[in-house]
């Protein structure tokens, strides 16, 4: 709707006659409430990640499968194979392969990486993971020390808390980042 009035109104009504049912979804209600403030966040991630039906109704399980199935959220599931594949293949022929994840979430590519890797492999890289959430950081640690106990794998991992606005403000030289040379960063 090109009328921003009438486009403004419209979602009012929308919101007003449907959010009962879409919140009713443990993946569309944080869409829609944004507990950290963005949409996006790193739990909405794992919900995509896990696959699987939630909620406490049929109904409810449902909205969730919706909502982690719309093409959008596939495309993360995409982007997650893309980005594992792209890490084997640096690590696997290269050496002192240094790695920069921006607003890593729960960072499941460096999961999937490792899994598959060796710790020869592992040996030669070092992974950087940057996130505004304290939370995001902790769950992809937690992630990450899982598969490394689980695979008896080594892997060095800095855990920085840094948002994206003070990456663009400050530039990586503030940050400590500018001498590091990253292979890959994204």
């Amino acid at each position: 709707l090109v009328d921003k009035n009438l486009r403004a109104r419209v979602i009012a009504v929308f919101r007003e006659e449907l959010n009962k049912y879409l919140t009713i979804g443990a993946f569309t209600n944080r869409a829609l409430h944004k507990p950290l403030g963005y949409a996006g966040d790193y739990e909405m991630m794992n919900h995509i990640y896990r696959e699987s039906m939630e909620g406490l109704s049929s109904f409810s399980k449902l909205i969730h499968l919706y909502g982690i199935t719309e093409q959008s959220s596939l495309s993360v599931l995409e982007r997650r194979k893309m980005v594992a594949a792209k890490l084997m293949s640096l690590i696997r022929n290269g050496k002192d392969v240094k790695i920069l994840g921006l607003a890593c979430g729960p960072a499941k590519e460096i999961v999937d990486a490792i899994s598959e890797l060796t710790n020869d492999q592992l040996e030669n890289c070092e992974f950087y993971l940057l996130d505004q959430d304290v939370e995001a950081l902790l769950n992809a640690k937690r992630g990450i020390s899982s598969i490394c106990i689980q695979r008896n794998k080594s892997v060095r991992v800095q855990y920085l808390k840094v948002s994206v606005k003070d990456i663009l403000e400050k530039q990586s030289t503030a940050l400590g980042l500018g001498s590091v040379g990253f292979n890959f960063i994204y």
